[in-house]
């Protein structure tokens, strides 16, 4: 019977030292936030120019495939979409939409990622692993923008 209560005591004392820990570190990581503002923002500059020139990537590729063939036909890899507006199917849609909802997937898991680590950094290791994600991920996809590298994604992703 001792032995029960003193551990139900213990779980107590458990939950009393995990909210404890929580309400520092919340307070730790503001006082990080303010101190280090600008190593905050900079990040968010990155990230979003890394989101712009995936986009830039994107409407590159398109309009020099529209300047080499300017009679190509778009088909709609989405079969809904293309039932719903009336536009003919792409022959090869189910491994066209898979790679378009596995792009749409990594993006997700990029933006849940970065803003996880951005509320919950609350020191130089936690800023230290947020910088290293954003950095890699621009360099990739700021490549991508730059030169072929997204040739070779794309081969990846799609197949061929």
């Amino acid at each position: 019977m001792a032995d029960e209560i003193e551990y139900e005591q213990l779980l107590a004392d458990e939950k009393k030292i995990k909210i404890k820990v929580k309400e520092k570190r919340r307070t730790v990581g503001k006082a990080f936030k303010k101190e280090h503002k600008w190593m905050i923002r900079t990040l968010d500059i990155i990230f979003i120019l890394m989101i712009l020139s995936n986009c830039g990537a994107l409407i590159i590729t398109n309009a020099l495939v529209f300047k080499v063939t300017p009679t190509v036909t778009l088909l709609e890899a989405n079969p809904v979409a293309a039932e719903t507006h009336g536009f003919e199917t792409h022959d090869n849609n189910k491994q066209l939409f898979a790679g378009i909802m596995l792009h749409m997937f990594a993006w997700g898991l990029f933006l849940v990622y970065f803003l996880y680590s951005r509320y919950y950094v609350y020191s130089m290791t936690s800023y230290w692993s947020l910088m290293f994600f954003v950095v890699v991920a621009f360099t990739v996809l700021f490549l991508d923008f730059v030169n072929d590298f997204g040739y070779w994604i794309g081969k990846m992703v799609w197949g061929g």
